[in-house]
């Protein structure tokens, strides 16, 4: 009688629980399940049929075995719950709408409908959901959950890394003068960068300003520098500061400039033709009274004089060197030669056999661009001479041949 009273006690116990709502409790003591260390026999269980009809009051008293299986599973449940919080699902289980469970992972879901039985929570999305929970005001900063909404909202204030798109009036660091990195340039580095420059309309420049000199005779939008200007009034780049005859009132139509191009030196320009250097002019001393001219139309001394007769000039020169020429240059030695003209150059000489063939022989002047021909002559005839030409000839002397020993004269002819 004294089990059917505690059972009775305790049952009560859950009932008085159930109906004080609004009674806050605290956590019990952790003490053991009722019946956990019962010997094999003291705990039996009476079968589902039992446990769903309950004690009848017609029966007779549930043994104690009975007794000890009813308490240590109450006992458990809610050792379970006090130490798991939110049970595992079960498929035998059936969950009402709201209803927590949490998957072998340790998820926690909620019934999402009533009669929830056997649906597993990880695929059966129509079924189960996730814990919902209060999303948290703006600019919360503290330890409670964060919702995808509030998430959602915190970061919709940012810009992406890649490829973000700014708004309003965004700023950042202004890097160094001369930076030529990948930094953002701001408007301040910029306004820094271009003030050294010119507007590209209607640009105002300042010092001295300088660019290409157009070709003479353009006639474009591009810009004429003082230099293009002198040579289009002066017809060309004369290369001297020139006088101008001729284009003027009751003068000829051809424009005549002559100036100094070095200090003794005239230059002449007929329109745009320069001849300058086509037809230099020499003057020695004072314009006025010169004496000596280079292919001068009239002089009393000249070198090459044209339109002069010859028997008026004066200390002409004595020698071929003396006009200039030096084609005809000679040497009359042993071993010499003799330039002619056209550019070709006569070469001789003699030589001794030295006992060694093939034997070396050395050219009195370098041939400039190729030998045509080299004849080896016996100085001393009657006998079995016998000479050859070793290979080819070079620029600077040849190689011969010699199967008698005496010695020979040579002769040679290149350009």
């Amino acid at each position: 009688m004294k089990k059917i009273a505690l059972l009775a006690a305790t049952l009560g116990t859950l009932a008085a629980m159930s109906a004080s709502a609004g009674t806050l409790y605290t956590k019990p003591a952790v003490r053991d399940a009722w019946a956990d260390a019962a010997a094999a026999g003291d705990i039996t269980d009476p079968g589902n049929a039992f446990v769903s009809a309950g004690w009848l009051s017609s029966s007779t008293p549930p043994a104690r075995q009975y007794f000890n299986w009813v308490l240590n599973y109450n006992g458990n449940g809610v050792r379970y719950l006090m130490q798991n919080g939110v049970s595992s699902w079960d498929t035998l289980e059936t969950y009402p709408i709201y209803g927590l469970t949490r998957d072998s992972s340790g998820i926690l879901y909620e019934s999402l409908a009533t009669s929830n039985i056997g649906e597993t929570p990880a695929t059966a999305t129509t079924w189960w959901g996730p814990i919902l929970t209060e999303t948290a005001t703006a600019g919360d900063n503290t330890n409670k959950a964060a919702t995808t909404a509030f998430v959602h909202a915190a970061v919709s204030g940012f810009a992406p890394l890649a490829s973000p798109t700014f708004t309003g009036t965004p700023a950042a660091p202004t890097p160094a003068a001369g930076t030529n990195t990948t930094q953002l340039a701001t408007t301040a580095f910029v306004h820094n960068v271009t003030a050294s420059y010119a507007l590209l309309a209607s640009p105002t420049f300042t010092g001295v300003p300088a660019a290409p000199t157009a070709t003479l005779g353009t006639n474009t939008t591009q810009l004429a520098t003082t230099a293009f200007v002198q040579n289009t009034v002066t017809g060309g780049a004369l290369g001297f500061v020139p006088v101008q005859q001729g284009g003027g009132t009751g003068q000829g139509t051809n424009k005549i400039y002559i100036g100094w191009l070095t200090s003794s030196q005239l230059g002449l320009q007929i329109d745009t033709t320069n001849y300058s250097f086509n037809w230099p002019i020499n003057i020695t001393g004072n314009a006025a009274t010169a004496t000596t001219a280079t292919t001068a139309t009239s002089a009393t001394s000249a070198t090459n004089a044209s339109n002069v007769p010859w028997s008026g000039v004066s200390s002409k020169p004595t020698t071929v060197a003396g006009y200039g020429i030096t084609d005809f240059s000679s040497s009359q030695a042993t071993n010499g030669y003799q330039r002619i003209a056209g550019g070709l150059i006569i070469e001789w000489g003699t030589g001794p056999f030295t006992g060694v063939s093939p034997q070396s022989v050395t050219f009195p002047l370098a041939c400039p661009t190729a030998v045509f021909s080299v004849t080896v002559t016996p100085i001393v005839s009657g006998g079995a001479e016998s000479f050859s030409i070793n290979g080819t000839p070079t620029l600077t002397g040849f190689s011969l041949n010699s199967g008698s020993g005496d010695a020979f004269y040579w002769q040679m002819i290149c350009h």
